[in-house]
């Protein structure tokens, strides 16, 4: 009973992720004119990739040595944040240079407004995700789902606005109100989960992370989210802001799949990393095989009805969504999905050389498929090229998963 009650707060921390992220994205597409929200898709995609830096490198090894812990103890918080300030200023300064491709397409003042919200937003997105993932890590899965509800709460909010009287908003604050709401959503909801998890027994161990460490640690990740700028670049620069601006409308129709294999990771990869550190790869190996299962169910599914719900979608965002390449991202991400938790295990276990260059040679094949064929199928070389880079490093971690 306690197993199917986790499993609902986990898998209802994934549908309120899922909703809040795809409410910021509807907001996006709603408030922004083409031109901006082509920044906003560059800007999102490279915030991601910044983000990996404090994320992997300053958070998840400390994450990682709690879980190896006999006792369920919680990070210490301020501690945390504070050991990953460098990280985060590398990634706000990484951040901000990535949208010079785009900047001089929109007014200054609104670049500039963009610019601070996806600060905010990359400077706590790797703490919310760290608070969050603690709170599983210590079974308290329905704080977990709580921080997520707070986040969809004030990007519901924010949507509600928008619809009502967004006619009466400013230019200005239209421009700034997505990567607005990211920021302090995540900034809200990052606080709300470090006061739920105050009468959790904070570690009395100080983490030492080694820098030779936390860099294997983040390379694969980075390498990984960092494709997806570089697919964002390549196709602003080679089709154009409306050609950027459609494959962000997809991505956005898209997303539910990866956030739902962000929460099934959240609860099922924890005790994998358990088994595996107490000698049972088997056992991890299986448990990790049942959540990659869900993963592709849930992935075909929504490949499947996201093109029924692409009218009505683009109805409300007030932008036409194409069916066809929506569904083709979705199934990318569910093929993209499945390989993570492999990629985690074999991070948990020091496999550093094994996961980094599997993503290496995964993002190549990408990269090199989405040149090759952009000029062919135009967009549509995007989902190919995810699929064909999701199945190379899926191949090279099966064949070496002993």
């Amino acid at each position: 009973m306690r197993q199917i009650r986790d499993l609902f707060a986990s898998l209802g921390d994934s549908g309120a992720g899922a909703a809040g992220s795809f409410l910021v994205g509807l907001v996006a597409l709603r408030a922004l004119d083409t031109h901006e929200l082509a920044l906003y898709a560059l800007l999102f995609s490279a915030g991601t990739a910044a983000a990996v830096i404090p994320q992997q490198m300053a958070y998840l090894p400390r994450r990682i040595e709690l879980n190896k812990s006999a006792d369920r103890v919680r990070p210490r918080y301020g501690r945390d944040f504070a050991a990953a300030v460098p990280h985060n200023t590398i990634a706000v300064v990484l951040v901000i240079v990535s949208g010079a491709p785009l900047y001089s397409s929109v007014h200054q003042d609104v670049a500039l407004g963009m610019i601070g919200g996806a600060i905010l937003w990359v400077a706590c997105l790797g703490y919310q995700d760290h608070i969050r993932s603690a709170l599983h890590v210590t079974q308290h899965h329905h704080h977990a789902a709580t921080v997520s509800v707070a986040k969809l709460t004030v990007c519901l909010l924010a949507f509600t606005v928008l619809v009502v009287w967004g006619h009466t908003l400013p230019p200005l604050v239209l421009s700034n109100l997505p990567f607005a709401v990211l920021g302090l959503s995540t900034l809200v909801s990052a606080l709300l989960g470090v006061w739920l998890h105050r009468h959790t027994q904070p570690s009395e161990e100080a983490i030492k992370i080694r820098f030779v460490t936390s860099v294997r640690t983040a390379f694969g990740g980075f390498l990984l989210q960092g494709s997806g700028y570089v697919t964002n670049l390549i196709v602003a620069l080679s089709l154009g802001s409306v050609a950027l601006a459609q494959l962000e409308a997809a991505r956005v129709a898209a997303q539910p799949v990866f956030v739902a294999a962000s929460a099934l990771s959240s609860y099922y990869l924890p005790p994998a990393i358990r088994l595996q550190h107490a000698g049972d790869r088997r056992g991890a190996l299986r448990r990790v095989g049942i959540m990659i299962s869900m993963q592709l169910a849930i992935g075909g599914m929504y490949a499947a009805i996201v093109p029924l719900i692409a009218g009505p979608l683009g109805t409300v965002a007030t932008r036409t969504v194409d069916p066809g390449l929506a569904s083709a991202r979705a199934g990318a991400f569910a093929a993209q999905s499945t390989i993570a938790p492999l990629n985690q295990l074999n991070l948990a276990a020091g496999r550093y050389r094994l996961a980094n260059v599997s993503t290496a040679l995964s993002v190549a094949v990408s990269l090199g498929t989405l040149t090759a064929c952009i000029g062919a199928v135009g967009v549509y070389a995007v989902p190919i090229a995810m699929g064909v880079g999701a199945l190379t490093r899926g191949a090279i971690l099966l064949a070496t998963r002993r």
